[in-house]
Parts: structure tokens; C-alpha cells; sequence
């Protein structure tokens, strides 16, 4: 169940797995770190996850860990959420790690709600290069409009995140959303260890918001899911956006919290 402490172990670790997916990982002594030597400056593809170090010692050797394994980022990235020990969260905060806002957990375990998409719209899988060029359009202009809403990244963040993105077709499934032949959406579907599949990188262009869109290409995508055996669908949403009041409406519940720390070196 959606609120037991091993429900939440699991989806953690299917989210952290998730967020790994396509970059390097090396288990350390009390987590996960995940790396791309390529991108260094991509918070999400080289960061430490899963960490449970709870006593002064083990604290000291995460941290140890840690900074062995960035010596050479400009970054040092840990992500925590409701399983994260205390004292390694107040450890951060007196080291200087910056907490970033938070995004909530949320998680669909019975059927979601009935959706009806716009007359027209198609759904189709990214097959072939035109398909992934109409993905990183799509791409380009999320990072356009998190830009205007304060959160900028550089020309490299962005190719390097959306370079992340594509080596999770390994394991997922990505798809857009087209209204008179014109890319208007996308989405990704990955399955995960444990029975899980995320629901991720949910984008609809501004002028085709509020038309059902959004939410059929999201049952698109929890249909891909279930047809490869995942139980139980989630995605992730900003606390700070409107998107989740979306996701609840389509049946997803809230779990708990995921928070990234960040400090930046040199």
C-alpha cells in the first residue's frame, strides 16, 4: 500500500533507479553514485542517491565518497527524500549543500481516471531520427519556458540533459504528441525494477494546454507501462507548479517528498 514504509522504500529505489538509468553507477559504501563524465554540470546525471548513512562515521565516509568520485565536477549533488536519515540532512546543511525545491512522489494504484484526448491528437512512439528531432524541439522549448519562469540553464545543461534522456530508450519508451501533423507533446515511459514505471518529462506546448492533451499522452504512457508489467505507475511533480493537481485528478496519490542538495565547488 501507497502508505507503508516498504511501499516507499520500493518506490524510492525505483526512482533513483530511474534517475541512474543510462549514466554510469558505482554502489559505494552508502548509496548509489551515478555519474557522466560527458556532462558534469547535469545535476541529474552525476549525483549520490539512496544514501542511508546515519551515524557521524558513516556520514564522514558518504561524503568521502562523495567528493572521490567529483573531484573534478563543479558540483557536488546529493538527492534525499522521506528515507533520508536527519543527521546526514542537517551534515549537508552545514556543509553548505543548497537545498533545491521539492517535488512530490505521487503514485497511481488502482485504474486512473477515464481521459478523453482532443479530436486529432496522435500518439505515436519515437522510432526514427525525425521523431527524436521533433523530441528535442519539444525539449528545447521546456527549458525555453523554465527559463522564463526563473530557472535558466546553459546550452550545455540543456544538450546534456537531453543527450541523458535519449540513452534511457534503453529502457523506456518515448512518445509524442501531434495535432495536424505539428509536435505539440511528449512524454516517457520507463519500467522499472520492483513492479514500478514512471511516468516522466510530461511537456505540452502553451498554446495546446487545457485541451486534454497532457492527460492522454499520459495514459498513453501508463498503458505502455502495464503492458510491460509494471503494477503501479508514478511520476514526479514540483511542489511549486501547477501539474499536480492534474496528476491527482487522474488518480495519482502523493507519497512523499524527493529533495536535491547542491554545493558548488571551486
Amino acid at each position: 500500500m501507497a502508505g507503508s514504509q516498504a511501499f516507499r522504500e520500493a518506490l524510492s529505489e525505483a526512482h533513483d533507479w530511474c534517475e541512474a538509468l543510462g549514466h554510469k553507477v558505482v554502489r559505494s559504501r552508502h548509496g548509489r553514485l551515478v555519474s557522466d563524465p560527458e556532462h558534469p554540470s547535469v545535476w541529474s546525471a552525476n549525483h549520490m542517491s539512496g544514501v542511508r548513512a546515519s551515524s557521524p562515521e558513516e556520514i564522514e565516509q558518504a561524503l568521502a565518497d562523495l567528493e572521490a568520485a567529483f573531484a573534478g565536477s563543479p558540483y557536488r549533488v546529493v538527492d534525499a527524500d522521506a528515507l533520508t536519515p536527519p543527521g546526514l540532512l542537517a551534515r549537508l546543511a552545514l556543509e553548505d549543500f543548497q537545498e533545491q525545491p521539492a517535488v512530490v512522489l505521487m503514485a497511481l494504484e488502482g485504474p486512473m481516471a477515464e481521459v478523453v484526448g482532443p479530436p486529432g491528437l496522435q500518439i505515436r512512439a519515437v522510432a526514427s531520427e525525425a521523431d527524436w528531432e521533433a523530441f528535442r524541439h519539444l525539449h528545447q522549448l521546456d527549458c525555453e519556458e523554465g527559463a522564463a519562469a526563473g530557472r535558466p540553464l546553459s546550452k550545455e545543461v540543456i544538450e546534456g540533459l537531453f543527450d541523458g534522456l535519449r540513452r534511457k530508450a534503453e529502457a523506456g519508451r518515448f512518445f509524442v504528441g501531434r495535432l495536424g501533423g505539428r509536435p505539440c507533446s511528449r512524454a516517457i515511459a520507463i519500467a522499472a525494477p520492483g513492479g514500478f514505471g514512471l511516468v516522466d518529462d510530461v511537456f505540452t506546448t502553451r498554446e495546446h494546454r487545457r485541451r486534454g492533451v497532457a492527460s492522454a499522452m499520459i495514459a498513453r504512457c501508463v498503458e505502455s507501462l502495464t503492458s510491460d508489467g509494471a503494477a503501479t505507475a508514478f511520476l514526479t511533480a514540483r511542489v511549486l507548479d501547477h501539474p499536480k493537481q492534474l496528476y491527482a485528478r487522474l488518480g495519482f496519490q502523493p507519497v512523499m517528498l524527493a529533495r536535491r542538495w547542491v554545493k558548488t565547488v571551486g
